[in-house]
């Protein structure tokens, strides 16, 4: 037998683990997160490059201002590079009958939809994106009815649309609460508009897109008008509005559709950020003329300017009952019950409608009389 004492046993050690696959993770990672850091800084380079405007200085923006009719005072960088508001054209909809259900519509559903069913892949549900105690902008045109939700629009301030056939541009100015509609066709020509960055007397600066930048002109809402570039002197025309609640609005127009925004970031539609400038009622840019001191109405009251036929009348929103709510609150008809209200027997056609706060209406039209209504009834 053998002896197996003098073998030798010799016990091999287990290999050490093998850190290959976690260096290769690590550097896949790395990797990534290296593309990712790169890809950023050329998306933020890239943005600088295209951006026009420093929010501070008129000059920045490259608009041609060399025959700019105004004074140029109140003309003021408003802290926002050129289109630093995202403006829609042909916008995001849905219906009346969709509020309630709404899901997201998801990347698939084009602009200018009205969104009667929705995806079978979409599981994500946002809350509504209109609840009935929210402002809205009312547009009726050729028997077709639309709602702009003000939560939607402090965040683009513009909206390009088409309602009826006739191409419009809801407008909204924050910071002087200011409410016009315009038809977009001049002169032949259907103009699709952008936020400037700009402010004159604290409303909102519009400017017309181009092919050419150079062809570019100004546009300031509460004038209606072409104030700088090859259009200046050229006039919008006006458009009646209604301003009510969502659930008035969607009551006496069961077949209306309501702009939505960008509704993949409805936190930010949560949020107002100009309540406390409103409520604090001071100016914040240069406002010229002002209406004297002492007047019937503040400079942050509200008022309502209607035009019937070719003449504008100024009405202070405070003195208006209409139907047993105040002229901000009107249930429909209301542009003809404001008319037979404020002056018994005299109605006309109302042909145009504007809301603003009085320090701008006056800055732009300071010979608009302010009509005596009498107290509030």
């Amino acid at each position: 037998m053998a002896d197996t004492s003098s073998h030798d046993l010799t016990f091999r050690s287990a290999p050490a683990p093998r850190r290959r696959g976690f260096w290769l993770m690590f550097a896949l990672i790395f990797g990534i997160c290296l593309l990712a850091a790169v890809y950023q800084i050329y998306y933020i380079a890239s943005r600088r490059a295209v951006m026009i405007g420093d929010g501070k200085t008129v000059e920045s923006y490259q608009y041609d201002l060399s025959n700019f009719a105004l004074p140029r005072g109140p003309l003021v960088a408003g802290g926002l590079v050129k289109d630093g508001m995202p403006v829609p054209t042909n916008p995001r909809l849905v219906d009346e009958s969709s509020v309630a259900t709404f899901k997201h519509p998801g990347p698939r559903i084009t602009t200018n939809t009205i969104i009667n069913k929705f995806n079978d892949d979409v599981t994500k549900v946002f809350s509504r994106p209109v609840v009935g105690s929210d402002e809205i902008i009312g547009v009726t045109l050729n028997g077709k009815h639309r709602a702009y939700p003000l939560r939607f629009m402090r965040w683009c301030e513009i909206v390009n649309d088409t309602l009826g056939g006739v191409p419009i541009a809801v407008t909204y100015s924050p910071l002087c609460d200011a409410v016009v509609v315009f038809d977009r066709r001049v002169n032949g020509k259907t103009l699709e508009f952008g936020y400037s960055g700009l402010l004159y007397n604290s409303n909102l600066v519009l400017y017309d897109r181009q092919p050419d930048a150079a062809d570019e002109s100004l546009w300031v809402q509460l004038k209606f008008e072409a104030v700088s570039g090859k259009a200046v002197g050229q006039k919008l025309t006006v458009l009646p509005i209604e301003m009510m609640q969502w659930k008035q609005w969607a009551q006496a127009h069961e077949d209306t559709t309501v702009f939505i925004g960008d509704y993949t970031d409805r936190d930010r539609y949560k949020r107002d950020p100009y309540r406390d400038y409103l409520e604090k009622r001071e100016l914040e840019f240069p406002v010229e003329p002002l209406p004297s001191a002492g007047g019937e109405i503040e400079l942050f009251d509200r008022v309502w300017a209607v035009r019937r036929g070719d003449t504008w009348a100024t009405y202070p929103a405070q003195a208006v009952m209409v139907t047993g709510g105040r002229i901000e609150w009107p249930t429909p008809p209301a542009l003809q019950q404001l008319a037979e209200a404020l002056e018994p027997g005299h109605a006309a056609e109302v042909t145009g409608v504007v809301r603003s706060l009085w320090f701008a209406w006056h800055a732009m039209h300071p010979d608009a009389a302010m009509v005596k209504t009498g107290p509030a009834r």
